[in-house]
């Protein structure tokens, strides 16, 4: 079995965590953006600071996930002989990859230029991370479980 780096490890679980923490903090950032579209007074508290900070610190991880990916330095797919399943991982994979991408963009977007349709957007694709990640995690069992393969502990520590 080859396993995954200890940088893409630690890339890996702390993207999770820091993508957990996004959907189960309350930052405010709504309010305070709605206050913004209206011309009214608002403070930029720390929770708000910190959301942002923090999708900052995903797109980073996001990039490099990615060059690393393309770059060749990840290791090889385990076949089982089952090439549908490959592509379909493939497509979740790279689906999550793009909308962990185009949430800080789009929030950057809406934040900084009170775009409307970028928020729309950002709200749009939360509910879709979670439908990527849940396929995901689902699969990692399925594999673990199911299929009593070692493609889960390659991504452990």
């Amino acid at each position: 079995m080859e396993k995954y780096s200890k940088l893409q490890v630690f890339l890996h679980w702390a993207t999770f965590i820091l993508v957990l923490f996004q959907f189960l903090s309350p930052s405010g950032i709504g309010e305070v953006f709605k206050l913004r579209l209206e011309n009214k007074d608002f403070e930029v508290g720390a929770l708000v600071s910190l959301h942002m900070a923090v999708g900052t610190l995903i797109i980073l991880f996001i990039f490099s996930r990615v060059w690393m990916r393309l770059s060749g330095l990840e290791p090889q797919y385990q076949s089982n002989g089952q090439r549908s399943l490959k592509i379909l991982a493939r497509i979740v994979q790279f689906s999550m990859y793009g909308v962990l991408l185009l949430l800080p963009i789009t929030g950057g977007i809406a934040w900084f230029q009170l775009s409307i349709d970028a928020r729309n957007i950002h709200e749009f694709l939360r509910p879709v991370l979670l439908v990527l990640v849940l396929i995901h995690v689902l699969a990692s069992l399925f594999h673990h479980f199911v299929q009593k393969n070692s493609i889960f502990k390659r991504m452990w520590f």
